[in-house]
């Protein structure tokens, strides 16, 4: 009778910290021919997520039971949309993104650069990284804008002031 309880005892601890998440998860290799890409996440035709990626395992957890679509985008670029997935209740849905090609934000050194709005008047560079002192009086005036500290290998080098979009 002890050896009956043990295992039963055994068993149940076993089975107790098991990790069901392995066996939930749908795994999905999307593949974009230019970055940085704009990977959505939609549900019932309203956008649960969207963020820009440069390629890496994207996770969404928590997901409610339903058919979810999701779409990779870039500026200038044809949207691509999936078929429907059927994400059940506690599954992992987890997107593999590659991004390959291009930089979209690449211009020749020789262009003038042009806002997506089609003109080449109100472009200021755009400076990334730390900024000194030099801050307030550079920004004020509209000689720079400020990008931030995160630098990547694809960011947009322009910014238009009259329509407020960076390129």
């Amino acid at each position: 009778m002890k050896i009956l309880v043990t295992i039963i005892f055994l068993s149940f601890a076993t089975f107790s910290f098991g990790q069901a998440e392995q066996s939930n998860t749908i795994v999905i290799n999307v593949t974009a021919d230019y970055k940085p890409a704009i990977i959505e996440l939609i549900k019932n035709h309203t956008e649960i997520s969207s963020f820009p990626t440069l390629g890496e395992k994207i996770k969404y957890k928590g997901l409610d039971t339903g058919y979810y679509t999701f779409q990779i985008s870039g500026h200038g670029k044809t949207k691509i949309v999936s078929d429907s997935i059927y994400v059940m209740n506690g599954q992992l849905l987890e997107l593999h993104v590659t991004v390959t090609g291009p930089c979209l934000y690449d211009h020749p050194a020789d262009q003038i650069p042009i806002c997506p709005n089609e003109h080449t008047d109100n472009i200021i560079p755009i400076v990334y990284g730390l900024i000194g002192q030099t801050r307030d009086s550079a920004s004020t005036v509209n000689k720079v804008h400020l990008g931030g500290c995160v630098v990547t290998d694809c960011d947009p080098k322009y910014y238009c002031t009259k329509h407020k979009v960076e390129f």
